[in-house]
């Protein structure tokens, strides 16, 4: 089944969602039977968002991580400070862990075999998954593609991915 949505409404929310070259995704949502790209993009929007956060607005999740007092790293963000870092440099910083971390976790998603684990018989009997894509309480029939190639979808300095 594919998108129950217009091409205009699909374009509109994947502007919406930040996604570059919204029509290219609307036509592709519009015409894979196999694959559920709105869907893929809503779930990984949030993930965009607070990586866009580090970038972005550091000094506005840095003072909030120092007001907090039961924050583990507190004092490491203040040494930083302390030692002249500026918020930008540690926000680019806290961009590249943290999209490394999505990235790492998202990839998780796309390997049902867990081809990279080291057990004897990796893949044989084991249970694996797979993400689908459910609309009105029922399943689609198409799954989410593989999160890691779609993400982020955007880069530093607004630069897309490529």
């Amino acid at each position: 089944m594919a998108s129950t949505f217009d091409k205009k409404t699909l374009i509109n929310i994947l502007h919406d969602f930040g996604v570059p070259d919204p029509e290219y995704w609307a036509d592709q949502e519009l015409n894979d039977k196999n694959w559920a790209f709105l869907a893929a993009f809503r779930f990984l929007r949030p993930l965009q968002d607070e990586l866009d956060a580090y970038l972005h607005r550091p000094e506005n999740w840095i003072e909030a991580q120092l007001k907090y007092r039961h924050c583990e790293y507190r004092h490491i963000l203040q040494s930083m400070l302390d030692a002249g870092i500026s918020p930008k440099e540690i926000g680019v910083f806290a961009y590249w862990i943290a999209r490394m971390a999505y990235n790492s976790a998202l990839s998780r998603f796309s390997d049902p075999a867990g081809d990279d684990y080291d057990l004897e018989n990796e893949g044989e009997g084991l249970p694996k998954w797979a993400l689908s894509e459910i609309f009105h309480d029922v399943t689609t029939g198409r799954y989410i593609p593989d999160l890691h190639t779609l993400f982020p979808y955007r880069n530093p300095e607004g630069k897309t991915k490529s």
